[in-house]
């Protein structure tokens, strides 16, 4: 949910924001592209920091992507629960902790 009011045309939160400033829009998707496409991380190590950011944040339009390729990668929902308590998952590599870790570092 946006932590800011803006006029909601119906076409999802993160839809509308963006119909205000198509031009801002463009460079987001853009940056996104940037990020997600051509990430030199392993699908599992990006997803671990990037849902981290999203709980610590509470950021719903965040929580609630997934990566297009992520259920190929293993990022299924069994995956972003172990990410959640990151700490004490064996589930999760040492890199994937690392990633969490350090995004909470970045965070907060």
């Amino acid at each position: 949910m946006a932590r800011i009011e803006f006029p909601e045309r119906g076409m999802g939160e993160h839809v509308d924001w963006a119909l205000l400033r198509p031009k801002m829009a463009a460079g987001m998707g853009a940056l996104s592209e940037a990020v997600y496409g051509h990430s030199q991380l392993p699908v599992r190590e990006r997803e671990a920091a990037r849902w981290t950011i999203a709980l610590i944040n509470d950021c719903a339009v965040c929580q609630g992507t997934r990566a297009r390729d992520g259920e190929a990668s293993g990022a299924d929902e069994g995956f972003y629960a172990e990410v959640a308590s990151w700490r004490g998952s064996d589930a999760l590599s040492e890199r994937e902790r690392l990633a969490a870790e350090f995004a909470e570092r970045f965070a907060l």
